[in-house]
C-alpha cells in the first residue's frame, strides 16, 4: 500500500479526488518512503459526511442490539484476518515496533468483541413508584459522534472510540491524524467488510477540519491528543452545547521506594519511559526516587536502557524506533540540550543515531525539583527527569505537583505505602508495582486536571458517554 492516494470516505464510498490540499504520511524510519497521500476534506466533504451520519442514525440506532453485535463480531473477524498487514502498516507508518503493533491489532479486535458482548447486558433499571405505577430507565444513542484520534495508537484508539459508539447505536465522523492516514484507510476497509461502512465517515486533514466538524450538526466529540488541542476542542464543543471527552497529555510519575525490587523497577521504567521512543500519553516522564536508592536505581536503569533494542520497527525484537517526524526530533534535541545545560550531564543517556530516520537520544536529566519547568511541561518523546525524595509523603506531594493527572505508579513492598499512594495520588490511573503504561479495555480510562476533560473512556464508562439515559413513568 506504499504511496496510496486516499480520499474522504463518506456514506460507504470513497469520494472522487477533490484537487484540494493534501496531507502525506511517510515512514519515520525511512523518510523517503511515502506511505499514503490523502486529500484534505473541504467544506463540501465535511457537510456531506455529517449529513450522511445524520441520515444513517435512525436506521442504525433502530437496529436490534443482537444485530449490531453481529456486525461488531464481523469487524473483529476482519481485523483478525488482516492482522499481519495491519501491524506491518502501523510499524511502517508511525514507527511503532512491530511487536507492539501486533498487540494493538489484538486490542482493536478485543474491543469489538467486548462491546458486542456488552450489547447482551441490561441497559436500564426499574423503580417502584408510590402510586403502584411503574418507572424505568432506558438508554438511547447520543447521536452523531465526532472521533478525533492521534498518530501514536493509530488503530486501537480509533477502535475504542468508534466501536463503542457504534455498539450503542451512534453514527460517526472520524478524523484520524495526518501521520496515520494509511492505517485509517485499512480500518475503514475493515468496517466496510463488516457491513459498517455507512455508519462511519472518514475525513482527512488537520485542525481546520476538526473545527468544521465540531461546528456542524453533530452531538458529541471524543478526542485524544495534546492538552492544548483538547482544551480548544472542549471549549468549542461547550460553546455549541455538545458533549465532549478529551484524553490529553501527561507528566506521568513513577515512584521508586527504598524497599522496591530495584531490578524490576529499572527494567519496567526503561520500557515505560523509552519504549516506542516515549510516544505514549502514559509514558513515564518523572522518576521520583527515594534518596537511599538513588544511585543504585539509576545504575540499574542505565543498564536497562543500554539493553533496549533500538532500530528498525519491523524487526521483531525492536522496542525503540524513531520519533514521528524531523520536527519532533529537533524539538527533543533542543529540549535535551537546554536541560543538560541547566542541570548537568544526563544521569542516564543512550545516544541514538542513524544514516536516515528521525531519532532522538534516550535520556533522564536531574536531579530536578517539581518547580522546575522541565518537570512540568510535557515533551512527547524519550525524555524523563529524576527527582529525589526523602520518603513516601514527600513522594506523593511530588507526584501531585503540576497540572497533569493521567497515570502514576509506585514500586514498593509496603502495603501501607501502596494504599496511601492509591488513596492520595491525583491521577486517573494509579498502578502499584506496574508501569505507568498499559490499560485494560474493561476498565475505565482517563485523566484528571490537564490530562482529561469530560467522562472517561472504555469499560462501562463508554456506555455513559455514548448514550443518554431516559426515565419513563407509566401511569394507570
Amino acid at each position: 500500500m506504499t504511496g496510496q492516494r486516499l480520499t474522504s470516505f463518506i456514506d460507504g464510498a470513497w469520494t472522487p479526488e477533490s484537487g484540494g490540499a493534501e496531507v502525506a504520511s511517510t515512514n519515520p524510519y525511512r523518510p523517503a518512503e511515502t506511505i499514503a497521500t490523502a486529500w484534505t476534506a473541504g467544506d463540501a466533504e465535511v457537510a456531506a459526511a455529517v449529513t450522511a451520519a445524520r441520515s444513517q442514525l435512525p436506521d442504525w440506532a433502530g437496529t436490534a442490539p443482537v444485530n449490531r453485535a453481529a456486525r461488531l463480531n464481523a469487524l473483529a473477524d476482519a481485523l483478525h484476518a488482516d492482522a499481519h498487514l495491519l501491524s506491518d502498516q502501523i510499524a511502517r507508518e508511525v514507527g511503532k515496533p512491530v511487536a507492539e503493533a501486533r498487540a494493538e491489532v489484538t486490542v482493536a479486535e478485543n474491543v469489538a468483541r467486548y462491546y458486542a458482548a456488552h450489547l447482551q447486558m441490561a441497559d436500564g433499571e426499574t423503580f417502584p413508584a408510590p402510586d403502584q405505577s411503574l418507572s424505568y430507565t432506558f438508554r438511547s444513542p447520543v447521536g452523531v459522534v465526532a472521533a478525533i484520534t492521534p498518530f501514536n495508537f493509530p488503530l486501537s484508539i480509533p477502535a475504542w472510540k468508534v466501536i463503542p459508539a457504534l455498539a450503542y447505536g451512534c453514527t460517526v465522523v472520524w478524523k484520524p491524524a495526518p501521520a496515520a492516514v494509511g492505517v485509517a484507510a485499512r480500518l475503514a476497509r475493515a468496517l466496510e467488510a463488516a457491513g459498517l461502512g455507512r455508519t462511519v465517515n472518514v475525513l482527512f486533514g488537520g485542525a481546520e477540519v476538526v473545527n468544521q466538524i465540531i461546528d456542524a450538526d453533530i452531538d458529541a466529540v471524543s478526542f485524544t491528543g495534546s492538552t492544548a488541542a483538547g482544551k480548544s476542542i472542549a471549549t468549542r464543543s461547550l460553546q455549541h452545547g455538545k458533549r465532549y471527552q478529551c484524553e490529553m497529555g501527561g507528566m506521568n510519575a513513577t515512584v521508586v521506594m527504598r524497599d522496591a525490587d530495584l531490578d524490576r523497577a529499572a527494567s519496567d521504567c526503561a520500557q515505560a519511559a523509552f519504549g516506542y521512543a516515549g510516544q505514549k500519553c502514559t509514558a513515564t516522564r518523572r522518576l521520583i526516587i527515594e534518596r537511599s536508592v538513588w544511585e543504585p536505581f539509576l545504575t540499574r536503569l542505565q543498564a536497562a536502557v543500554d539493553n533496549l533494542s533500538v532500530g528498525d520497527p519491523l524487526a521483531g525484537t525492536t522496542s525503540v524506533g524513531p520519533v514521528i517526524s524531523e520536527f519532533q526530533a529537533a524539538v527533543l534535541r533542543a529540549n535535551l540540550n537546554a536541560a543538560t545545560a541547566a542541570f548537568g550531564p544526563a544521569l542516564v543517556r543512550r545516544a541514538v543515531s542513524a544514516d536516515e530516520g528521525y531519532w532522538a537520544d534516550l535520556a533522564v536529566v536531574g536531579p530536578v525539583s517539581s518547580s522546575d519547568e522541565v518537570a512540568r511541561a510535557e515533551v512527547f518523546g524519550p525524555f524523563a527527569v529524576a527527582i529525589p525524595v526523602d520518603g513516601a509523603d514527600q513522594a506523593i506531594t511530588e507526584v501531585n505537583s503540576g497540572r497533569y493527572g493521567l497515570s502514576a505508579a509506585i514500586y514498593t513492598q509496603s502495603l501501607d505505602n501502596a494504599l496511601a499512594f492509591a488513596r492520595q495520588t491525583r491521577a486517573g490511573l494509579v498502578r502499584v508495582n506496574r508501569t505507568t503504561t498499559g490499560l485494560d479495555l474493561a476498565v475505565p480510562f482517563g485523566g484528571e486536571g490537564d490530562s482529561g476533560l469530560g467522562p472517561k473512556e472504555l469499560g462501562t464508562a463508554a456506555r455513559d458517554f455514548f448514550t443518554i439515559s431516559r426515565t419513563v413513568w407509566l401511569g394507570r
